[in-house]
Order: structure tokens, then C-alpha cells, then sequence
């Protein structure tokens, strides 16, 4: 999760400094360009997503329930309680 949101900080951060380098006469194709760059950096990262994500339910992810007289507890497959 950390990495994932220092990349998505980084590219928020570079964003300005690269529109800047390219939009230097503040005509058309200029901004042509840019939309171009954002529009590729999208698809790469749709592409991406869509190649090496699953759908699979994660193991960690599962629960069963044991009901007492007084409390519920919900245990993990790991054993792990919590309440």
C-alpha cells in the first residue's frame, strides 16, 4: 500500500514540472502533447492492472463465526481472534 501511494505522490508531483517543460509557447499542440503523455500513463497502467490482478479471494480474507451466549467471536482461518 505504501508504495503504491508514494508512486501515485510522485507522479502528482511531477506533473507540473513536466506540463511546464513541454507547454513552453501555450499553443495547441503543446497541450496535445500533454493530454497525450496522461492518456498513455493511463493506458499503461490500465493495461497493467489488467494483466497481473486476480480475482481470487485472498486466504486471509475468510472468516467463520462462533457464537457464544455472551459475545460473537469472528476467527480467522489463521486462528487468529478478534471480537
Amino acid at each position: 500500500m505504501a508504495i503504491t501511494n508514494t508512486v501515485a505522490t510522485i507522479s502528482g508531483v511531477l506533473n507540473p514540472v513536466v506540463t511546464s517543460y513541454i507547454r513552453k509557447n501555450k499553443d495547441k499542440e503543446e497541450w496535445t502533447m500533454i493530454f497525450s503523455v496522461t492518456s498513455g500513463v493511463f493506458l499503461f497502467g490500465a493495461l497493467f492492472y489488467g494483466l497481473f490482478s486476480s480475482g481470487e479471494r485472498q486466504p486471509w480474507t475468510s472468516f467463520e463465526t462462533v457464537e457464544s451466549s455472551t459475545i460473537i467471536i469472528r476467527r480467522s482461518i489463521n486462528d487468529t481472534l478478534t471480537t
